[in-house]
């Protein structure tokens, strides 16, 4: 059995083809060309991502969610996830970041496990209204500004 690939900050980055960092999280915006890997792989990032065009397949552990734009994306470390093309070329805004990088401004290191959804194979994804995704993308654009 082959080992599952775990990428940390820097080899995030590194794969994205962004410049290093010595920070806790980082944004990306994905164009028409994601990085698609069809090899299952973990991070040590949670995830957040929005989708805000096109469609993609995700799978995460042995859960497989074909989502359209708009929709979000949650993903905790633990999960074994992988993407896959569709005809539709997706569009994305993605937020890693690790916990520590919460645990900065939150007291209760049990914070995170509050969201059962970001462990949970069958709740990562949340189709978006329109309403919605407009504040998605109203708090992703304010995300990008602070990081």
């Amino acid at each position: 059995m082959e080992q599952i690939n775990t990428f940390s900050i820097s080899r995030l980055l590194h794969a994205l083809e962004l410049s290093e960092q010595n920070k806790d999280y980082f944004f990306v915006e994905m164009g028409r060309e994601p990085l698609y890997t069809d090899e299952p792989f973990r991070t040590l990032t949670y995830t957040l991502l929005l989708l805000t065009e096109g469609e993609i397949c995700f799978n995460a552990g042995l859960v497989s969610h074909l989502i359209e734009a708009p929709a979000l994306i949650a993903v905790a470390p633990t999960v074994i996830r992988s993407f896959t093309r569709t005809e539709f070329k997706p569009k994305m805004e993605a937020i890693f970041f690790t916990e520590q990088f919460l645990l900065e401004d939150f007291s209760d290191v049990f914070f995170l496990g509050k969201f059962t959804f970001l462990e949970d194979n069958e709740r990562h994804v949340f189709p978006l209204s329109l309403v919605h995704f407009k504040k998605a993308s109203i708090l992703f654009r304010q995300l990008y500004d602070v990081l």
